[in-house]
């Protein structure tokens, strides 16, 4: 994979010092128009995720974007899932390999890492599977200027937008996150002495204490906050200490089963537990990372190729589905779960009482709102998390011996090593 994007990057470089080798003869469409007469206009390729960018939902955003079917015309394609998918992928990166490929990206981070684990044992394929490392090398054009002069994005989070950010600016637009919380009943609270996971564990709470051990939260990694150095391809901890989270997840899923813990409690990521059709307003205390913070992730992400054709028109979709409108009401962000994608969208104002697609009382507002602004580490969900969740979370059962998860944890950080290396 380095090798592929060296090559790429060299011919993306060479594309741009000799104007653009492939813009000699842009693609256009032709349309039918509402008085029966045809019209030629500009095309504009949007690859989408197929679990979370559903056609329809889709396709009814892009009817409202500024110019859509007047200016330009958007052809989209759905990424689907496999034996189909692994091949368009690898077609893909041959295109972009070529200059060419789609103008737009919109890409689930959720559907290939976490969402198929009981599915697939082996790895979902992802087109960008570190998005911070195709951001690196130059793969996506930055979007500073486009920002500058957007008509309809407002309000963004800006801890959420920074991961999206190098040494060229903004270059990936975040469209979803979440982060785990856990969910009980206020009067089971008890105020720990320190709001980290050590308070937790000193608290005498035991549900503070199942919280803390994150005994089922499959986005085990999520407690390191930012997991990798993608620059110096290294892992930002170190084995002994996933390990120790592992080995306490373990002895976390032996009180369970003990009946130790109320089973009323359970860990969610927020957005899902919201999403499932289940009320929000719970209460919920966050799942706090090394850092005495919350870890966000990215689930899904917006980006126009570097080679696009029409980078001006791919913006428009982009800054339409960052606009306030889309995020409160459009059911790309607040519809059905369906496999894909889920969770909270970048604006200020959710939580707003006016600011439709959670179901939440004032006190649940507000509690959404405390939590929200505990977030001190932003991330992508990406093949690292889903290799910890296959080897380490799924394996650090009830029955597990030490032996047994220290290997597990030993084969799981030699294999993100390798991951980060050829990446």
């Amino acid at each position: 994979m380095k090798k592929f994007f060296s090559v790429l990057l060299s011919l993306c470089l060479l594309c741009a010092a000799f104007g653009g080798c492939h813009k000699g003869n842009l693609p256009v469409t032709t349309i039918l128009t509402g008085d029966g007469s045809t019209k030629e206009l500009p095309l504009v390729t949007v690859l989408a995720d197929e679990p979370f960018w559903d056609s329809g939902p889709l396709r009814a955003l892009l009817n409202t974007v500024p110019g859509s079917d007047r200016d330009f015309h958007v052809e989209f394609e759905l990424l689907q899932e496999e034996p189909v998918r692994s091949q368009r992928i690898e077609n893909l990166r041959v295109e972009i390999m070529a200059g060419k490929g789609p103008d737009l990206f919109l890409m689930d981070c959720f559907y290939p890492t976490l969402c198929s684990l009981s599915i697939y044992e082996d790895n979902v394929k992802s087109l960008f599977p570190f998005p911070e490392q195709a951001r690196d090398n130059h793969l996506f054009l930055p979007l500073d200027d486009y920002i500058a002069g957007a008509q309809c994005m407002d309000r963004l989070m800006p801890q959420i937008m920074e991961v999206g950010r190098g040494e060229e600016g903004q270059t990936i637009l975040p469209l979803q996150y979440d982060f785990t919380v856990l969910f009980m009943e206020e009067d089971q609270y008890t105020e720990p002495p320190a709001h980290s996971r050590e308070g937790y564990l000193q608290s005498g709470n035991r549900n503070l204490e199942r919280a803390a051990l994150a005994a089922d939260n499959w986005a085990l990694l999520g407690y390191f906050g930012r997991d990798a150095d993608y620059p110096a391809e290294e892992l930002t901890f170190r084995e002994e200490e996933l390990g120790e989270i592992a080995l306490d997840a373990a002895e976390s899923q032996k009180k369970w089963m003990a009946g130790y813990y109320d089973r009323n409690i359970y860990q969610d990521f927020f957005g899902l537990h919201a999403q499932n059709g289940q009320s929000a307003d719970g209460f919920c205390v966050p799942v706090y990372n090394r850092d005495q913070g919350v870890t966000a992730y990215v689930t899904s992400y917006g980006a126009i190729n570097r080679n696009a054709n029409y980078p001006d028109y791919a913006f428009r979709i982009l800054d339409k589905l960052l606009s306030r409108e889309a995020q409160k009401d459009s059911r790309l962000y607040v519809g059905e779960f369906n496999g894909g994608s889920f969770g909270l969208v970048p604006n200020l104002d959710q939580g707003e009482e006016d600011f439709q697609g959670l179901s939440m009382s004032p006190e649940g507002r507000g509690r959404f709102l405390e939590l929200r602004e505990q977030i001190n580490a932003v991330k992508f969900l990406t093949q690292l998390d889903r290799e910890a969740a296959r080897k380490v979370c799924l394996r650090a059962t009830a029955s597990a011996t030490r032996q047994s998860i220290e290997k597990a944890v030993h084969e799981a950080c030699r294999t993100m090593e390798m991951m980060l290396a050829e990446s």
